[in-house]
């Protein structure tokens, strides 16, 4: 998480390229406390902002921050 929250360009565009099928495996966890480094990691490759991702984490969102992957 740490990494990426900069939200550099390279950073998010290299771990959508090597790890995307790993953070979606890892969002969809059970256990929310488990899986919310995963879906920050997500949101932040998927633009939505800080503060509306914070709001969607720990209201148990996942579908909405995984289903940004499911789009063409």
């Amino acid at each position: 998480m740490t990494l990426t929250k900069s939200r550099d360009p390279k950073i998010l565009a290299l771990l959508r390229a090597e790890a995307l099928d790993s953070l979606l495996e890892m969002a969809r966890w059970r256990n929310l406390g488990h899986a919310a480094a995963a879906l920050s990691i997500l949101g932040r490759i998927a633009g939505i902002d800080e503060a509306s991702l914070e709001k969607l984490i720990e209201a148990g969102h996942v579908d909405t921050i995984v289903g940004e992957f499911a789009r063409p």
